[in-house]
């Protein structure tokens, strides 16, 4: 069985062994830095519930209040599925391995997609002639990631107003509007 490393500033390494040294008191459980791992795995809501398989895909899960246990079964149901879809994966080389890939992350809720970046990036290295969109879709969240620093760097209204008139002639078409909409909500 494969093995989920952490990378963390006091320790990097398989999950079982952090957990075994915890465990044995060689590693005080308050000196680890729970927000590092929330950043490498995207977690914004409480509570978050992540399916990882051991090579550390996320395959599934949910983030906020579940009301009920049935409730919370059917995302974890449909991780369990698509880590079936990622072991059909490995056996699987070019075209046909990229597009079982990209299906499985299709099938993540929108929420969860945001924390299966190393699928994305896995997808993305394999796709060469991005047929599955993945780079693009990248693209799309870099250009907003950087729209929303610059603006947020911004000193004035002005000055934002300004940054957003920058981006907007090379924008991707799904941008556009979004910048607009945030030009107009400055103004």
């Amino acid at each position: 069985m494969a093995e989920v490393n952490l990378k963390i500033e006091q320790y990097e390494g398989p999950l079982d062994l952090l957990l075994a040294l915890i465990s044995k008191h060689k590693i005080d459980i308050f000196d680890i830095p729970i927000a590092e791992i929330c950043d490498q795995y995207n977690v914004s809501g409480f509570p978050t519930i992540l399916v990882i398989t051991p090579k550390g895909d996320v395959v599934g899960g949910f983030s906020g209040y579940v009301a009920s246990t049935a409730e919370a079964a059917k995302p974890l149901d449909a991780a369990l599925a698509n880590a079936a879809l990622l072991a059909k994966a490995d056996t699987q080389q070019g075209s046909e391995q990229v597009a079982t890939l990209t299906k499985a992350y299709n099938s993540l809720p929108e929420d969860v997609q945001e924390n299966a970046s190393a699928l994305r990036q896995r997808i993305i290295a394999l796709d060469t002639d991005d047929t599955s969109g993945m780079k693009r879709l990248q693209r799309v969240k870099d250009q907003r990631d950087a729209l929303q620093r610059d603006i947020s760097n911004a000193q004035t209204a002005a000055e934002a107003i300004a940054i957003v008139d920058k981006a907007l002639p090379t924008a991707e078409p799904e941008n556009k509007a979004g910048m607009l909409q945030i030009k107009f909500q400055i103004m």
